[in-house]
């Protein structure tokens, strides 16, 4: 059985980077490519990981591949 990640805590993070970036949050999980959006929806991706969520996890909760949130967090670590 997969675990999965609770939408409320998905959405909390969206939102707070969302917020950080002066974004809305409906930006972030669409497929915007403005810096802004990019910023925001890297850091939400970053923030998730480090709460322990597999890459599949996080991709599924965000609507994008589990390629895409490895490579955002390790762009937004470096």
């Amino acid at each position: 059985m997969t675990r999965r990640l609770p939408p409320s805590l998905a959405d909390r993070a969206v939102t707070m980077c969302a917020w950080a970036q002066s974004v809305p949050p409906a930006i972030v999980t669409s497929d915007d490519r403005s810096t802004d959006a990019v910023q925001a929806r890297h850091n939400a991706m970053r923030i998730l990981r480090a709460m322990g969520y597999s890459t599949a996890e996080i991709g599924r909760a965000l609507g994008r591949d589990h390629s895409t949130v490895s490579y955002a967090t390790r762009k937004v670590a470096a």
